[in-house]
């Protein structure tokens, strides 16, 4: 019932998203609302498939949407690697721009005590629009976060690079919360300045919703080690001869080596 009913939210989110369909102009001096909705499959132990759709909002309006996905791939420690596709559509008085970005990315975790955390995500992007020249630009966002319980709080800052100039800063307040087993809830604050607005401020309040079904029921590598740990602990004796009755056969004893008892026998014929 709860997770029909997380359904019914995000189902809500996308049907406001897609009935605010006009034009709006974004920049300082108005307040964003930015709605970002994340599916990820846990394909394996190693490897994620992720999905992403966002919406931004100002003025009552949608004047900006991307499509996101791509494969995620664990690495050593807390490191992780993605390979990601986005296609972005701008909208304004004079129609909308389109953009293809494919774009790698890396990051690295750290837990620290008292529910700390520490993550740093590097990405490498590449941007393919009409009528301009095509660049890299390189993103590193920085997050410290503090965790209790289900919840979640944390501060984080993002920095832009293009044809070598910093040219944009995003500063984050957030915080968020593990509503179910499959469903994660956010919001947060962001303070945005950049080059093009000559770094006046744009204030931006967004909310989040994370979808995490599991599709993996292959044994992970902690059960896969429970089970050999229980193997080695148990060990079999075959013996051939007359049984208890006087009848010919095999007995197969198991014995327990962790207490050094026979568990039991049986006949086998």
């Amino acid at each position: 019932m709860q997770n029909k009913h997380m359904f019914k939210i995000a189902l809500s989110i996308g049907l406001a998203a897609a009935l605010c369909s006009g034009t709006a102009i974004a920049g300082p001096g108005t307040t964003e609302l930015w709605n970002t909705d994340k599916v990820t499959l846990d394909l394996t132990d190693t490897y994620k498939l992720g999905f992403e759709q966002e919406f931004r909002f100002a003025e009552g309006s949608m004047h900006y949407e991307h499509s996101d996905a791509g494969l995620t791939r664990k690495l050593i420690g807390g490191l992780s690697t993605s390979l990601r596709y986005r296609n972005i559509v701008e909208f304004d008085d004079d129609g909308k721009e389109m953009e293809h970005r494919p774009h790698g990315n890396l990051t690295a975790k750290v837990k620290l005590p008292k529910g700390l955390s520490l993550k740093n995500n590097v990405r490498l992007e590449y941007r393919i629009r009409d009528g301009k020249d095509n660049n890299l630009r390189f993103r590193d966002k920085g997050t410290l976060k503090w965790k209790w319980g289900r919840l979640g709080t944390y501060v984080s800052d993002e920095i832009f690079v293009e044809k070598g100039a910093f040219i944009r800063n995003r500063l984050y307040f957030g915080m968020d919360g593990q509503v179910s087993k499959y469903f994660k809830l956010g919001a947060f604050y962001m303070r945005r300045t950049q080059e093009k607005d000559n770094w006046d401020a744009t204030h931006i309040v967004g909310l989040k919703l994370a979808f995490t079904p599991s599709i993996n029921s292959q044994p992970t590598q902690s059960t896969m080690g429970a089970i050999v740990e229980n193997d080695k602990r148990t060990k079999k004796a075959v013996a051939v001869g007359p049984s208890s009755d006087g009848e010919q056969g095999v007995t197969e004893a198991i014995l327990d080596t962790s207490s050094g008892q026979d568990s039991g026998s049986e006949i086998l014929r």
